[in-house]
């Protein structure tokens, strides 16, 4: 798995203490590991409306290589979703209301907040169904599609408070059969990164270097899924004292034809030999240049190479990469996304390959 940072550029103090301490402190992970299940309990989704975390779940059409898929979350009454739609290059955001009976009615809204159409359906309500289908219909535009969808994975959060130590992890756990395999490789991963920095804040403080707190937020979440490539993107904020925290990412493509999965790098979406990065760079460097990034703006950054690149996923609208804090300006530009839509290097792609399948989904 692979970490958000730019090879020859250390973010400032606050989030490089706590990744040079995390390298020093892996094997007290496997203590604190211990520890944890004595503190948290076993891992579970909470149900609608419980706690102070939302139940959430991911859904989608099984008999399609490339689903519609539902990301709900429901808190009481408030449903969120996001909706990723390969046919239409897209993924959209849709907030609403969830009933009692299961009911849901949900505006969906494009990236910049204007109204597009309306989700609405209901879950499953049968015992110990848990919502495990949903059914409905989603009407954008003159378009309506009716959705028959399944339950594929459920959002698992883990939280630990004690005192100023505060840990929240958020993963998917895969309860298909095709997708399952995941498992065993995301939450080992997520159990240690939450172990690690429990370890860490404990020693900090036995060391009185707590000052202001010890916080850590990660939240992993679907991209895309097209056929049996899986696209993940994680997001870290950590804090542990200075002026300010930091975000790292975490960018992870797998790809399912066998186990154990196989993450895939950069270079596996293209043909051997194709100057996939020669094609890359510049239309990468362009879109940062117009959404202002410093350092490119500036000419401190002229090229970019595979490092540079390294955090990439599948998603419904192209071929994405994300840029951390620090990594293309000043933390306070914060993170920059490009995306290059697959029209621009599918002529590049590996035949049959991840890259050929997610760009034959969007047409």
């Amino acid at each position: 798995m692979t970490l958000g940072r730019r090879p020859g550029r250390e973010p400032r103090p606050g989030g490089a203490r706590a990744r040079d301490r995390s390298r020093a402190l892996r094997g007290a992970a496997q203590v604190a590991l211990a520890v944890l299940a004595l503190a948290v309990g076993p891992a579970r989704a909470a149900a609608p409306g419980s706690g102070d975390a939302p139940w959430e779940a991911l859904y989608r059409d099984g008999t399609r290589p490339a689903p519609i898929v539902l990301d709900l979350s429901l808190t009481g009454t408030t449903a969120h979703a996001r909706l990723l739609l390969p046919g239409r290059s897209a993924t959209l955001s849709a907030s609403g209301t969830a009933g009692a009976d299961g009911s849901l009615r949900l505006t969906v809204r494009d990236a910049q907040g204007r109204e597009l159409g309306v989700l609405e359906g209901r879950r499953s309500q049968a015992p110990n169904d848990d919502g495990r289908t949903f059914q409905g219909r989603l009407a954008l535009g003159g378009t309506v599609v009716h959705l028959a969808l399944t339950r594929f994975a459920q959002i698992v959060t883990w939280r630990v408070r004690e005192g100023a130590i505060d840990v929240e992890v958020r993963y998917p756990h895969f309860e298909s059969s095709d997708l399952g395999s995941l498992n065993a490789v995301i939450e080992p991963h997520q159990r240690a990164t939450l172990a690690s920095f429990l370890a860490e804040g404990r020693q900090a403080e036995a060391d009185g270097g707590l000052f202001h707190g010890w916080q850590l937020l990660a939240d992993t979440r679907l991209q895309g899924v097209v056929g049996n490539t899986v696209s993940l993107l994680g997001e870290a904020y950590r804090y542990t004292g200075g002026a300010h925290g930091n975000t790292a990412y975490e960018a992870d493509t797998w790809q399912l034809d066998g186990p154990p999965p196989r993450e895939l790098e950069l270079a596996d979406l293209f043909r051997p030999g194709a100057a996939y990065l020669a094609r890359l760079g510049p239309r990468v460097l362009a879109d940062l240049r117009a959404q202002n990034a410093t350092w490119v703006v500036d000419g401190e950054v002229t090229a970019l190479t595979a490092q540079d690149l390294a955090l990439f996923t599948l998603t419904p609208a192209g071929l994405a990469f994300t840029f951390p804090p620090y990594a293309m300006g000043p933390y306070v530009e914060g993170t920059f996304t490009v995306v290059v839509p697959y029209a621009d290097v599918v002529d590049l792609a590996l035949p049959g390959g991840p890259l050929a399948a997610y760009a034959g989904a969007a047409r």
